[in-house]
């Protein structure tokens, strides 16, 4: 199949190229300190969750992160708050909704329960969480990701995939002196400020 096939060397240039020119704009501007300090907010966001709702951190954001699949950030943190409360409040899974698909709230649910816990064979959920955990080897590839690297954007990973877009993040981070985690942030926080003038037609060109 198409999608198995390991990405060229020039896609894998072009989207360090695109990467870095998103990181370039950003500097020197407030979108510059919002992706510096995104991860570290999150943590300290669940940290004080967790702290007074008598959770681990990590507890709490393996559940944001499963929660996260298709949602909006601010929706997402809402539908964590939701979940939790939910649940020590011996609610029903079904008493209230999230924004995610079914399949996400009932792993949610479990995790809550410490009936499972996030693997890292689910490639973007799991890094999405031990990056809110400050892990900084992993890196969170996501669709607004994959628009910034592809001009033609793949639609879905394989692992392989999935790693050599980490590498694209990790090679143009260390140009920037800055964590994985923070270059990830900062370009997809610029992106998204620049997708209000060139987002056309479901293709983000940078």
């Amino acid at each position: 199949m198409r999608t198995k096939k390991p990405l060229s060397n020039y896609r894998i240039n072009k989207a360090k190229q695109r990467t870095r020119a998103l990181l370039t704009r950003a500097q020197f501007t407030p979108v510059w300190d919002a992706g510096l300090m995104w991860y570290a907010d999150a943590h300290q966001l669940w940290n004080h969750l967790s702290h007074t709702r008598k959770l681990s951190t990590d507890k709490v954001s393996q559940i944001c992160a499963t929660l996260s699949v298709g949602v909006h950030w601010e929706v997402n943190k809402v539908d964590t708050f939701t979940l939790i409360n939910a649940y020590q409040n011996n609610k029903e899974l079904d008493s209230f909704n999230v924004s995610t698909y079914d399949s996400m709230k009932l792993k949610s649910w479990a995790i809550m329960a410490d009936e499972t816990t996030l693997k890292p064979t689910a490639l973007k959920t799991y890094a999405f969480y031990r990056n809110m955990m400050l892990d900084p080897e992993p890196v969170t590839i996501d669709r607004w990701m994959l628009r910034i690297f592809f001009q033609r954007p793949i639609k879905s990973l394989t692992s392989a995939r999935y790693r050599a877009c980490e590498q694209i993040i990790k090679d143009v981070a260390s140009e920037f002196d800055l964590i994985p985690y923070q270059a990830q942030a900062i370009a997809w926080e610029q992106a998204r400020i620049e997708a209000v003038h060139s987002f056309q037609g479901g293709v983000l060109y940078v």
